[in-house]
């Protein structure tokens, strides 16, 4: 079921969706808890003290993102890594107003880990092992990419959300 609402504007907005569309999917998390975002990303509190063994969060299955999840939505991207489905999956549904929109709200639009240096910041690395991984990694993610998009731009999915399906 989608429902038609104004956006958040907010982060802390955002993040009280989350809460709420997450608690009315199954989800078991405290009242006493309090998502919020800053500098380095989202975070969680609580105003009340956790006692020892006591489990903070009870997530269903059906608010898991799976490779299956993947699967079941865009069949085209079985034959992928498990990693290229479930990108797959999030490029498909992060651009709808769908089940999962809550969840996209809050993921993060900039990154700031090494893969997203800039070359006076990879400067800084060299001479390090991190610093001769991240070409392996971004050739690693462009050819997964490349992957990725051939089935999305061949798939169903792409033309009917975009309203570019044929007619016949």
């Amino acid at each position: 079921m989608t429902t038609t609402s104004l956006a958040p504007s907010t982060s802390a907005e955002k993040y009280q969706n989350l809460l709420k569309w997450s608690r009315s999917n199954g989800a078991i998390i405290p009242n006493s808890f309090i998502i919020s975002s800053g500098l380095t990303g989202g975070h969680c509190l609580t105003t009340e003290e956790i006692p020892a063994g006591t489990p903070i969060f009870e997530i269903p299955h059906k608010l898991c993102i799976t490779a299956a999840v993947a699967r079941d939505a865009l069949p085209e991207v079985a034959n992928l890594s498990v990693h290229a489905q479930l990108c797959a999956f999030l490029l498909i549904e992060r651009k709808r107003d769908g089940f999962w929109k809550p969840y996209f709200d809050v993921l993060p639009e900039t990154f700031s880990t090494a893969v997203y240096f800039h070359e006076e910041e990879l400067a800084v690395l060299k001479g390090t092992s991190l610093y001769y991984t991240i070409p392996e990694r971004l050739n690693a993610w462009k050819r997964e990419y490349q992957e990725v998009a051939a089935v999305i731009l061949n798939s169903n999915w792409y033309f009917l959300s975009r309203g570019e399906a044929d007619e016949g």
